[in-house]
This record gives structure tokens, C-alpha cells and sequence, in this order.
């Protein structure tokens, strides 16, 4: 989830503002903490592309910020859906031309067209008058992108020629080694995939990857089989890309409705759901779930996508779900099935020779991505790197980088309609009752003082029978009776506490657990 910022003389631009998947404790999203933004003068968000750890963020956190966004016209088409979804007026959304230039304040900045593995990635060339940045964002070298422009080396080429001060690049694949390969690999290696089989085929991948799919429609269309597209995602991602100018050639594709009545063996399904998400097409046709769609017997599943880390389990349900079915599975171990959208390590050197920037400062990548990508950028002549983390801020100088500045960087989750940080004690506590279960129970009490009923109920707490509940209502009485013995009647924050306690350690006693414990005592005035 991508949220870089850029500040001049106390002016700022934001570039990207992305967000993550959560899997745990109902949390669907996960969004970057903004905290360090507050009371700053944000000037805009420029986002570099489409992908939603790149813009997913948008919607949920611009409110807090309340700038102009910029953007090129597809991935502008992406952003004005979410804003219309979130009730925000688009009219603080500029489209830009490909390889537009525009100012925000003191920042001169340039679009640079790269290749990745969605329409329009963007690099940043951002000029001040304390010196020039490169900001890749994602990126790869591609010759043959299928649709969309190559990278425009001339741009590169331009731009390092006034000098630049420091790259701030994409660390993904820099373990990797190699050049990362182009889209056309995978184009073919689809279409071979698909020959021979004579049920259906469906094929799973990135919805946000447009050449891919239009890879898949073709392979289809050579094969004999009709592009049946299942699920909303990649209806969205056609109709935008459409919309932008592109795909103003795709052969005939369907929709679920037409699935029942094309023959199995001129199917071919387009479906999302390559990551196992519990409410993407894939998974619901893996489970008999599927309204329309319905795999059999010997029908072929490929995936062309990768696991994203993390997800390694929920795949792994997919296709343990699509193995009973007897359905047979190809994954893209050991072919071009898929291909990355990130630069490998001969891709850095060949940016960096253009490039020969001062200072190299690797993101987007765990640790060890960002040292390989420093070791790359050294060995090739960088006079300094730097590994940055999460909630630094940098100063960068002619001699290097300095950290002026540190704050916990916590994200956040979007809970409903509320953005909640991670270390909020309303997830702590889902994380109990998640362990362990909770134990509920209600006292009366009257004007005198007297207890006149106790109740007890737990839930996720196992093999609690009546007879466990009758025991532990009578070990309430107890405990009260014990309280009250001398005649004074405690305060009930006292009493909740005396019966939270007691309630715990027989709960422990019975069953081993140590489940969260709510007492309410209600009082007759």
C-alpha cells in the first residue's frame, strides 16, 4: 500500500495513495496511516497508476487531506468510480495527458511512460530548484507491451541529462535474476496451454492486467472457444480500458448468462478470484457456489497469476476445492504463464545506466528486496544508497540522505465506514473473543441489596453444558454473598470486577481457556 510524500519549503504532493487486503478480524481493507500529513499544506496527489496499492486508498482517506488528484485517462477513469461510490465530487479529479508536464507549487513535474502490467504506468520525473527525483513507481522493461506505449527512453534520456539527484525505485523482483519477461511470453504461452483439452477451460488471473486478458480472448478466438468473462472486476477493468481507447478491436467475449449455452468444449471463462478471495467467481465456482457457472468433471483450470505472499492459504483451499470437483489444474510453475510486472535485476542495471543518479533509495519491497536493489545500484557506480522505513522522513541532499524525522506509521483499517488504526483496542479485543471466546453475565440486584438473579452465557467458549452454567450461576451467588457478608453493600464496579475474576478461573478450572469476561450489574433504584 503505496503513500509516498514529497515536501519543498513546506509545501507538499502526495504521490499514490493505495491501499491492501486484510483476512483477519473482519478487516476487508487496509490503508496507510496519514497522521504526518495533518496540518500540512498538501498540494495534490499524483497517482502513478491504477492498481489498488497504488489509488485503492483514495476514497477513504481524502477527506482528511482534501486536495486536487491528477491522473492519466485510465487510471483517472479508476479514481472517479471510487470517488462516485464514496460520494465525493469528481471535480477534484484533473486527467492528464500520457507524458504531461505541470506544476504543484515549487515541484515541476513530468510523466514518463514505462511498462508494467496495467494500462499507463507512470515514472515521475520531479524537478525542484535543490535538485531532480526519478520516482519509478512500479515498472518494468517490456519491448512488447501488447497495448499501451514501451517505455520512452527518450524521456529517460532527457531527463538524465539535467542530472538527477536521487531514484526512488521499485525493489520487487531485484532478487530475481534476469530480465523480467515481456507480455508477449505469456500471450503464447497461453495460447499453448489452451490447445488440446475438450471441456472447459477457464483461466483465472489479475483483472486489473488488460493485456492479459485481451491475451486470453485471442487465444480463445485461435482455439475455436468463446471468452466467456465471469466476474464484475474484469467487466470494470474492459469497460475503462474501452473507455480510454483501447481494446477498440477485442473479438466477440460473453458473460455468464451465455455460459449454458456454449458447448463445453468452446468454453473458455475468464474469472477473477487467482488469489482463492472467498467472494471472487473462481471460488464460488470451485464450490458448487456459483449461480450460472458450473465446473465438471475434466474440466482445466489455469492460473495465470502469481501468489501474491500471504495468500499462499487461501489458494491452496481453491484449488484443493477444485481437485475434488476432478477438475485438472495448471499453474504457471516453471512457464510463462505468467509474467511479473516488476524489473528484475539485469532491468535495474539497465535503468540505472540511463539514470546515474547520485543517490539510489529502494521502496516497495520487503528489506531484503531493498538491499538487493542498493547492492545493484552500488555495483553499478551509485555513490550512495539508502534503505528507508516506513514512517521516516528523509532529507535528501546533494552528500546523501538524512532522517530529520520518525513516526509510528500504524496503519489502518477500514472497519465499515470508519478508517480505525490496527492497534486499536477494538481489534485487540476481537482477537480475544476470537482466541478464546467470552463469558457474559447479568446480576439484579434490588433496593436492598439483595441479588435476586444471576445469569451466565458464553459463547465461542467449548462444551459448556447447562449443568456448567447452573455451577457457574451458583458460584455467582457465592462470590456475591462473600462481598456482602458484613452487611455493606460494594460499589459495582467492585462487583464486576470480584465476578469477572471468579468467572475466569472457573472457566480455566472446567475448560483450560481464559475467555474474555462482561459482567453488567443492574440495580433497582
Amino acid at each position: 500500500m503505496n503513500l509516498n510524500l514529497y515536501g519543498y519549503q513546506n509545501q507538499w504532493i502526495i504521490v499514490d495513495m493505495g491501499m491492501t487486503f486484510g483476512h483477519k478480524l473482519g478487516i476487508d481493507l487496509i490503508v496507510p496511516s496519514i497522521r504526518y500529513l495533518e496540518g500540512k499544506n498538501i498540494l495534490g496527489i499524483v497517482a502513478t497508476h491504477g492498481h489498488e496499492d497504488h489509488i485503492g486508498a483514495i476514497p477513504y482517506l481524502w477527506e482528511k487531506v482534501q486536495c486536487p488528484i491528477y491522473a492519466t485517462p485510465f487510471t483517472s477513469i479508476l479514481i472517479k468510480r471510487k470517488l462516485m461510490e464514496a460520494y465525493i465530487d469528481d471535480s477534484i479529479l484533473h486527467t492528464l495527458s500520457l507524458n504531461a508536464r505541470f506544476d504543484l507549487g515549487p515541484f515541476d513535474i513530468q510523466l514518463i511512460t514505462m511498462t508494467h502490467s496495467i494500462l499507463e504506468p507512470n515514472a515521475l520525473a520531479i524537478r525542484t530548484p535543490k535538485g531532480n527525483i526519478f520516482h519509478t513507481g512500479d515498472w518494468k522493461l517490456d519491448p512488447n507491451p501488447l497495448i499501451g506505449e514501451s517505455t520512452d527512453w527518450k524521456a529517460i534520456e532527457s531527463f538524465a541529462k539535467e542530472g538527477i539527484l536521487a531514484v526512488v525505485s521499485d525493489s520487487t523482483n531485484a532478487l530475481e535474476e534476469g530480465s523480467t519477461p515481456s507480455e508477449m511470453e505469456a500471450r503464447h504461452e497461453i495460447s499453448h496451454a489452451i490447445a488440446g483439452h475438450k471441456q472447459t477451460v477457464a483461466i483465472t488471473c489479475f483483472a486489473s492486467n488488460v493485456a492479459r486478458l485481451e491475451s486470453i480472448v485471442h487465444a480463445a478466438h485461435e482455439h475455436g472457444r468463446k471468452p466467456v468473462i465471469v466476474g464484475r472486476s474484469l467487466w470494470k477493468m474492459l469497460d475503462a480500458a474501452q473507455s480510454s481507447g483501447y481494446l477498440k478491436n477485442l473479438p466477440a467475449v460473453y458473460d455468464e448468462d451465455d455460459f449454458n449455452s456454449i458447448a463445453p468444449s468452446e468454453r473458455l471463462v475468464v474469472c477473477t478470484g487467482s488469489q482463492g478471495e472467498p467472494r471472487s467467481a473462481l471460488f464460488k465456482m470451485a464450490t458448487g457456489q456459483h449461480p450460472r457457472v458450473k465446473l465438471a468433471f475434466g474440466d482445466v483450470v489455469i492460473f495465470s497469476s502469481r501468489v501474491i505472499p500471504g495468500n499462499e492459504i487461501e489458494v491452496s483451499k481453491v484449488r484443493n476445492h477444485l481437485s475434488r470437483l476432478g477438475v485438472h489444474i495448471i499453474t504457471p510453475r516453471g512457464t510463462s504463464l505468467h509474467v511479473s510486472g516488476h524489473p528484475s535485476q539485469d532491468d535495474l542495471k539497465e535503468l540505472y545506466k540511463w539514470l546515474k543518479p547520485r543517490i539510489c533509495i529502494p521502496v516497495h519491497g520487503e528489506h531484503r528486496h531493498m538491499k538487493a536493489h542498493a547492492r545493484i545500484a552500488e555495483e553499478l557506480g551509485v555513490s550512495y544508497t539508502f534503505i528507508p522505513q516506513n514512517g521516516q522522513a528523509l532529507s535528501i541532499k546533494e552528500d546523501g540522505v538524512e532522517v530529520i524525522e520518525e513516526f509510528e506509521a500504524i496503519p489502518c483499517a477500514v472497519d465499515g465506514n470508519q478508517v480505525v488504526p490496527l492497534n486499536h483496542q477494538t481489534f485487540r479485543d476481537r482477537h480475544k473473543l476470537m482466541m478464546s471466546g467470552v463469558v457474559l453475565a447479568s446480576l439484579w440486584i434490588d433496593k436492598k441489596g439483595e441479588l435476586l438473579e444471576a445469569y451466565v452465557d458464553c459463547m465461542g467458549v467449548y462444551e459448556v453444558d447447562d449443568g456448567m452454567f447452573d455451577r457457574l450461576e451458583d458460584a455467582v451467588f457465592m462470590c456475591y454473598e462473600g462481598l456482602t457478608m458484613d452487611g455493606n453493600i460494594p460499589s459495582l464496579t467492585t462487583i464486576e470486577e470480584k465476578v469477572r475474576a471468579l468467572l475466569r478461573q472457573e472457566i480455566m478450572t472446567y475448560t483450560g481457556k481464559k475467555p474474555v469476561c462482561v459482567v453488567h450489574v443492574m440495580e433497582d433504584k
